[in-house]
């Protein structure tokens, strides 16, 4: 599983649980990096792509997770989803921004960098696009 989330440059998420920013662009750049993928959002989420046609759940408690599927995560059901991402792409802002909440996982040991893209957003001058995948330390 995949799980997509955006952040500041202190790592920062969230804000008095709202999102940081967002961008038009941005959007773009992920429904063309996953394709038709399986997304799991929360409604919160899905008021922000619902303009974009795409292969969507609303997430809760009882969401089945499917193997090759895609969590946008900006703040919720983390713990549920975590157990299963082999792969973490994440959209730097490239700006600081207020936060009380972080999200750190990506710089764990167990995470090898693979992908660095940098693009020009509708509303941020510069976002920076880096790919993370589970590494086995067994092999």
């Amino acid at each position: 599983m995949k799980l997509v989330v955006c952040l500041d440059e202190n790592n920062g998420i969230r804000f008095f649980g709202k999102r940081q920013s967002q961008d038009e662009l941005q959007r773009k750049n992920l429904f063309e990096l996953i394709g038709n993928s399986k997304i799991f959002l929360t409604e919160y989420s899905y008021d922000l792509y619902k303009e974009i046609e795409f292969n969507f759940e609303i997430i809760d408690e009882n969401t089945e997770i499917i193997k090759n599927s895609v969590f946008l995560y900006e703040g919720d059901f983390l713990e549920k989803f975590l157990p299963s991402v082999d792969e973490i792409i994440v959209y730097f802002w490239n700006r600081d921004y207020p936060f009380d909440e972080t999200f750190d996982e990506f710089v764990q040991d167990c995470w090898k960098e693979i992908e660095i893209f940098e693009f020009k957003g509708k509303s941020h001058e510069k976002i920076t696009r880096k790919i993370f995948v589970k590494e086995n330390k067994d092999e």
